[in-house]
């Protein structure tokens, strides 16, 4: 149960997750064993080399309120960067930062401010600069790929969160909502099967993502009932020169570390909610 409880709290924290998918009844890549699909996964996820990864999404986010239909009030588009650490016990630790950036839905600018169309409030936007993003813990994954029967073979990964709010109702009333931080995840990747079936230690992927979760607490909501829908894709590049033009220059201006790997391994993992928590209580003292 505590290793369960470690691969959980890595997988909320991130857009970079580690599956746990439990075996089904439709065909799956069977003929490999438990270690093969294991190194399938890290191989498609990340690079068995150790060389760094570049993980690149985008998407919308909607906010869903009571009896109405969804509406579409930003943009998100961010990376990760991390690499494979071969320790000498031959198991895998990866370690990583990531950022993400809310952009306007018709000019694709990133935001720095908001106005937050059920509050009328003008919220200062927090982008979601998050290190670390780190897992040592990957013995009891696995990861059951499926084939469509047309060359790709694919995963789905689900994650339920339900754990004790960082952000408090005490201490952050307008920002909290309730003391549980209620949240999930939804991951489908497609992978080739000749590139699988290759030496690679490295091979692309596609991914759709799906999430859904409270308000961000910078956007000050407080208790008002309905939460957040978003809805992106994902896949690996090669290079940090291979990001959108806007996004790397951003990043060089404003956040220069993110465009490198962390040297050095570090705990506990950052997630949104405990970079706004720890964000505001050192603006606020300072």
């Amino acid at each position: 149960m505590a290793k369960f409880k470690k691969i959980v709290q890595f997988l909320c924290v991130s857009f970079i997750p580690l599956v746990i998918v439990f075996p089904t009844k439709a065909q799956n890549h069977s003929e490999h064993s438990n270690k093969q699909q294991l190194s399938t996964y890290l191989r498609m996820r990340f690079d068995l080399s150790g060389e760094p990864v570049i993980t690149w999404w985008n998407g919308k986010v909607f906010a869903k309120t009571p009896n109405k239909k969804l509406r579409p009030i930003m943009g998100f588009e961010g990376f990760n960067i991390g690499k494979l650490v071969l320790l000498k016990n031959g198991k895998y630790r990866w370690q990583s930062r990531e950022i993400t950036y809310y952009t306007d839905l018709n000019t694709h600018k990133i935001l720095t401010y908001w106005v937050n169309p059920y509050s009328g409030v003008k919220n200062q936007v927090l982008t979601s600069a998050i290190d670390p993003v780190n897992n040592d813990n990957f013995e009891t994954v696995r990861a059951n790929f499926l084939s469509n029967g047309d060359g790709y073979l694919l995963l789905n990964q689900d994650v339920i969160t339900d754990k004790l709010n960082p952000v408090s109702p005490s201490e952050f009333p307008k920002a909290s909502t309730g003391k549980r931080y209620l949240a999930s995840e939804h991951f489908d990747y497609s992978v080739s099967q000749q590139d699988v079936d290759s030496n690679l230690s490295s091979i692309p992927y596609r991914e759709t993502w799906l999430r859904t979760s409270s308000w961000f607490p910078w956007m000050e909501m407080g208790r008002k009932q309905g939460g957040l829908l978003l809805i992106g894709n994902s896949g690996k590049y090669n290079s940090i020169s291979e990001l959108p033009e806007n996004i790397l220059d951003y990043t060089q201006l404003n956040y220069p570390k993110f465009l490198n790997v962390p040297e050095q391994y570090k705990v506990p993992n950052e997630d949104s909610w405990t970079y706004y928590r720890n964000w505001k209580r050192k603006h606020r003292n300072g």
